[in-house]
């Protein structure tokens, strides 16, 4: 931590200053900073919880040190001594003795101190490798990489290059669960130094104030920090406010709104705050304002009484739940895993919880100590809810946040138990989450809605005072201390198993009070609202699940693709933790891909069923949603023809939409009410107080420059449906996909896998009899999950590859011969933009079936598969040999290949030698499709193994087309093994960005950007093996424009999806780059750029409207502005990217969306000249909290600081 010198004039900082000022600057110099200059008294040192923590990470350190020891021998590593004195003669020393041990080629040095004179400090690891070279180790307890960690290794990391050590491109975390997470530098030293820079510039300012930090100060804040939570208190600081965020905070300080009094006496909503937003700001400030109630107790509004009323009447089953989670459990063998360790759960006797006495609530605990423990409470606690809900069927089980649901998903993954009774519980309604019914429909004067604010309202003379376990961090603590107790009592010691007796006693208690808070604020709800607490005589009919067809979680189908799963998982290590080799892999893969679609399913259902109960500014999968602000009916009721099947109302949503909102043109959705129709509501679901309304087609999307956005909406109910007058108060994104085929093709291959024992693989023996053995079936797919180096007749892949990397092949006339080769098998065709990909893998089919070849092109949608189909007529494939079934909803319009009736007509002429079928991946999953040859999987790095493996099922070779570096394949679900990975990243190393050799091509010229282009894309995203075919890039030619990657920065502050300023910029450059003189390539006339020759991507819709208006205002109608989605592809002479938000606070979908490497790729690479990076220079300020983030915003910083 930061010391000072003796007169105070200089200082000298550690790592741990960037890990404390990045948590909270405010923090850091009230407690670090101005105590050692004297301008404070020190704070008190750390609690239990925090110094457990810090005494588990230094005996991680031990373990690995000793570890190493065992390695490397006795004269393996050298360890250090620490300073004498933390004094600038005492660094300096050890750092002499650190460059020692490193000159002398030690293979490993502990505590080197490495240092420049003002930042540094002692890295725990330098491991020396096989060049020479030192990576840098640094060991942190935690299971997960963290950006404060990832921070520490690059400044070590710098600061060896200062002293002139050799250092690894990469260094590493060793963390607490066994694994490495390897990092590299390269990326992260860029956001390092601009770190340092930013902390040394803020401590000299700090020390030229001569005065303590003040709460008023420019500084950051966390609002939870010891001295930030004090000065919250003492300034009366808007985040008194229940609910407030630190965003929320900065907003409201811009219109001079500091207090929580400032706040109630608000008239308007500030800028950058929603109506809505703020009037719940507005109203929970004045409420935490007013006086308590004669009894002490907070003051308190039902704001929603239909919340309230629509808890489930109480059961005579209903449980009470509530975990205790350990995050810092370590496994024996010293691994950081975490752990459930304590499921209790209460209920009476009758089930009338109003009427039990506290006493009298009889509580359950199941204890898990270890991981098989933790799989034996689960399995329990599985049991015990079915059993329970067969006795009583109208059960719930109440709990207070997401944390119980939440580590449930979490758990049935982890140990492949009750996945399909959860998913059966969640769609039941089973859980109630109350702080979701607290949220919606009340409003209480405490400073946040924890339970235990809550509970002065409801526990009476039950309430807790704050003696003993009283927190989730005190239950942590204690259960450290019990576990430590309880392993010397196992040594015999009879004093520490009375202690940890007692030990565990508390924490039960503590576990059993927060289940009965739990009842008591149920019943406390209901009683709000005057509903019975007690159980019902008569049970309540059970409410009707909404009309669309769900699985049942435990329908003989699912019930037997467990049973499968649970086979082909027989045939892998038993061991979790034991490492798998890749046919392994390939195994574990398969039998997660017998519930890929299933699990994808499964986040849609519990948000469509979460949207009915929950407040909305929590529903699950924003992208999805749309709040409305308005509401127009455009056309009332009405049958559209007398054929129509249906009643129609069309309306005008006006809400803001999500960055890379579902909510599209042509998009399936659903509307939702808050004003209920009389006549729907005894088709609510569970606990609802919303109805999620009838089936809606999005029709159109309007982007307004004000960052909403208008949707018209086509409601339709049935005829024999009387329609309502009441209006939507939302709409979500709402399409159900049938995966029955593509699960049957799973299930054929997890039989045959089965079966044999093993991944399938094909018979190259010569030996194998063709003649009289049947033919057996393609097991191309099985090379790609196992990441097989192809099998090959003729050359191996490598050898072709480097032939097309070297000029001596032309790259069709490889790649056919490396499909001839490999056949049988896969070859994968990496393709950066400009490169070709289309251009050589449509030549090298068109060259197979002149050969009689019969192909298939698949992609993940019709416009990528009709895209390739009128490349290969356009190459010389006669049309009638390129063919597609006509879909349901195709329009009349002519295509260039053959538009085939039905799909027997499809499948019959696929069956022709050198014949060319186009569909999807359900095409080819088809019971009655035939083999092919050849299955082209094109954009092949956006197309899931889960789908390879159902498309390409009777494909003998399968060829992916694509590039991973681009936009990505994104999945739902949460799987157990990385089938939702896209295939063609699958097949490459991980941490790699360019394919190897020996699995197919790397495409590594473009023809379509300037070298000057190039260069900065290919070290973005290729590992600068990708370069510019110069004798025609570089033949083009805008006058008074240099090639290249030009960053525009634009100070603003406050935008999050929409920026105008950035909007004004690029008007700018649109303004001086048209009428300049274009020369489009070697031989071709010069001409004026237009404005129809740029192109300019931004990230969200809003500053696409935005961007449009400001255009268009300046006379530039042509220039096409766009979301990148809507780009890839294209290419213009100039393309311009705008950011739209001001900072990492503000950014919508996060860092990793805004500033993903993959977006930046495609948007970038859409110039032939150049492209203009529109930004603000603070979205590289702040720290993230994602360790991804980290490399992004390193990899962003090489792009704008050139």
């Amino acid at each position: 931590m930061v010391t000072f010198t003796p007169d105070l004039s200089s200082f000298l900082l550690s790592p741990s200053d960037l890990t404390a000022v990045a948590t909270c600057e405010y923090g850091w110099l009230h407690d670090a900073v101005d105590p050692r200059l004297g301008r404070a008294p020190r704070p008190d040192q750390e609690g239990g919880f925090l110094e457990r923590v810090s005494a588990l990470g230094d005996a991680h350190e031990a373990r690995t040190l000793e570890r190493l020891k065992a390695e490397r021998g006795p004269d393996g590593v050298v360890e250090l001594p620490r300073a004498a004195a933390h004094t600038p003669e005492g660094i300096a020393d050890a750092v002499a003795a650190s460059r020692q041990a490193l000159t002398s080629g030690a293979p490993v040095v502990f505590q080197a101190m490495l240092h420049d004179g003002v930042f540094g400090g002692y890295a725990d690891f330098l491991v020396r490798e096989a060049d020479g070279a030192y990576e840098v180790v640094d060991t942190k307890l935690a299971r997960h990489a963290r950006v404060t960690a990832l921070l520490q290794i690059a400044a070590y990391a710098d600061l060896l290059d200062g002293m002139g050590v050799p250092r690894a491109r990469h260094g590493s975390l060793w963390l607490g669960d066994g694994t490495a997470h390897r990092v590299d530098l390269e990326e992260i030293i860029p956001v390092y130094r601009r770190q340092r820079a930013r902390l040394e510039g803020r401590l000299r300012a700090h020390m030229d104030a001569g005065r303590p930090v003040a709460w008023d100060d420019d500084v950051a804040v966390c609002g939870q920090c010891a001295a930030c939570e004090e000065a919250v208190a003492e300034h009366r600081d808007v985040l008194l406010t229940a609910g407030a965020t630190r965003v929320q905070r900065t907003r409201l300080r811009k219109e001079g709104v500091r207090t929580l009094e400032d706040l109630a006496a608000t008239e308007h909503a500030p800028a950058g705050l929603s109506e809505r937003t703020w009037r719940g700001l507005r109203e929970q400030a004045r409420l935490q304002l007013q006086e308590p109630e004669p009894d002490g107790a907070p003051p308190r509004q039902v704001i929603d009484p239909a919340a309230l009323r629509g808890l489930p009447a109480p059961d005579a089953g209903d449980l009470f739940f509530d975990f205790e989670g350990d995050p810092l459990w370590v496994s024996p063998a010293g691994d950081m895993e975490g752990l459930e360790y304590l499921w209790g759960w209460v209920e009476t006797p009758d089930g009338d919880t109003a009427r039990t006495a506290f006493a009298d609530f009889r509580f359950t605990g199941l204890w898990a100590d270890t991981r098989a423990e933790e799989r034996a409470a689960l399995q329990e606690f599985v049991r015990m809810v079915e059993a329970r809900r067969a006795a009583h069927p109208h059960m719930r089980i109440y709990h207070y946040a997401a944390y119980e649901v939440t580590a449930l998903k979490r758990l049935t993954v982890r140990h492949g138990v009750g996945e399909a009774e959860l998913d059966d519980w969640l769609r039941a309604g089973l859980f109630v989450d109350l702080y979701a019914t607290v949220r919606a429909g009340l409003r209480a004067g405490v400073p946040s809605y924890s339970i235990k604010k809550l509970e002065p309202l409801y526990m009476g003379a039950d309430h807790r005072d704050a003696d003993g376990v009283t927190t989730a961090a005190d239950s942590v603590t204690e259960y450290h201390a019990y576990a430590e107790a309880a392993e010397a009592a196992d040594d015999g010691d009879p004093e520490a198993a009375r202690e940890a007796q007692r030990l565990r006693a508390a924490i039960e208690d503590y576990n059993r009070y927060d289940c009965v808070s739990t009842a008591r604020l149920r019943d406390w709800l209901l009683g709000l609202v005057g509903r019975q607490t007690a159980p019902a005589a008569d049970a309540p009919p059970e409410p009707v699940v909404d009309e669309v067809e769900t699985e049942d979680p435990r329908s003989e189908s699912v019930v037997a693709d467990e049973a499968l799963e649970q086979d082909l998982l027989a045939l892998v290590p038993e061991d979790a933790d034991a490492p798998l080799d890749d046919e392994q892999r390939g195994v574990a893969l398969l039998a997660a891909g017998l519930g890929f679609f299933r699990r994808e399913a499964k986040p849609q259902w519990w948000a469509f069923f979460d949207r009915a109960v929950s407040p909305p500014d929590e529903w699950q999968n924003p992208r999805a949603n749309v709040l409305a602000d308005r509401v127009d009916v455009l056309e009332d009721w009405h049958r559209p023809s007398s054929r129509a099947r249906t009643l129609q109302r069309v309306v005008q949503v006006t809400g803001h939409l999500e960055a890379g909102t579902e909510l599209t043109e042509g998009a399936e959705s659903r509307t939702v009410y808050d004003d209920v129709p009389s006549s729907r509501r005894d088709e609510l679901t569970a606990h609802a107080v919303r109805w999620i309304g009838p089936r809606t087609a999005v029709e159109q999307v309007d982007h307004r420059p004000d960052g909403r956005s208008t949707l018209t909406l086509r409601e339709k109910v049935p005829l024999d449906v009387d329609p309502h007058a009441q209006l939507p108060s939302a709409a979500f994104a709402h399409t159900v996909i049938p995966s029955e085929t593509l699960q049957e093709r799973l299930r054929d291959h997890a039989r045959l896998t089965r079966s044999l024992g093993v991944l399938p693989r094909a018979d190259r023996s010569e030996t194998a009899d063709a003649e009289q053995a049947p033919e057996a079936p393609p097991t191309a797919v099985f090379d790609i999950l196992a990441r097989r180096v192809p099998a090959t007749t003729g050359r191996p892949l490598a050898a072709v590859t480097a032939d097309a990397r070297a000029g001596v092949l032309d790259g069709v006339d490889a790649l056919v011969e490396a499909l001839e080769s490999a056949r049988g098998s896969y070859v994968a065709v990496q393709g950066p933009p400009g490169t070709g990909k289309t251009h050589v893998g449509s030549h090298a089919v068109k060259a197979l079936v002149e050969r009689g070849w019969r192909v298939g092109i698949t992609g993940q949608s019709h416009a990528v598969v009709e895209n390739f189909l009128a490349k290969l007529v356009r190459i010389g494939i006669p049309a009638e040999q390129v063919g597609k079934e006509k879909g349901r909803r195709d329009d009349d319009r002519e295509r260039p290949w053959t538009a085939l009736p039905n799909r027997a007509t499809a499948f019959a002429h696929l069956a022709e030698p050198g014949h060319v079928l186009g569909g999807t991946a359900w095409t080819f999953a088809h019971a009655d499709a035939p083999e092919v040859d050849l299955l082209v999987i094109d954009e092949a790095g956006q197309f899931s193994l889960a789908m390879t493996l159902a498309a390409a099922a009777r494909a003998r070779t399968v060829l992916l087309l694509g590039d991973p570096q681009q936009l990505p394949q994104v999945t739902q679900g949460t799987h157990p093994q990385p089938v939702g990975d896209a295939a063609l990243g699958w097949l490459m190393e991980p941490g790699e960005e360019v394919l190897r050799p020996e699995r197919g091509f790397f495409l590594d010229t473009t023809w379509r950007m300037h070298s000057a282009l190039t260069a900065p894309v290919s070290r973005l995203s290729y590992d600068g093996q990708l370069h510019a075919n110069t004798a025609v890039t570089d033949l083009r030619h805008l006058d008074g424009v240099e090639p290249g990657l030009h960053p525009v920065p634009v100070v603003h502050e406050g935008n999050a999806v929409s920026s105008p300023e950035e909007a004004a910029a690029v008007v700018d450059v649109v303004r001086e780059v048209t009428g300049r003189s274009w020369t489009p390539g070697a031989g071709a006339a010069p001409r004026p750029l237009t404005d129809e020759d740029v192109i300019v991507v931004a990230p969200y819709n809003g500053q696409v409207a935005t961007v449009r208006e400001a255009l268009d205002a300046a006379g530039f109608g042509g220039t096409t502005v766009g979301t990148v989605d809507k780009f890839q592809g294209r290419e213009a002479p100039v393309a311009i990217l705008t950011m739209a938000a001001s900072s990492p606070d503000e950014v919508a979908r996060g860092l990793d969306f805004l500033l993903s490497r993959n977006r930046l790729n495609v948007s970038i690479s859409r110039g032939q000249w150049a492209c203009f990076l529109v930004h603000s220079p603070a979205l590289t300020d702040a720290l993230p909290t994602n360790p991804a983030d980290l490399a992004t915003i390193g990899a962003f910083l090489r792009l704008v600081q050139r």
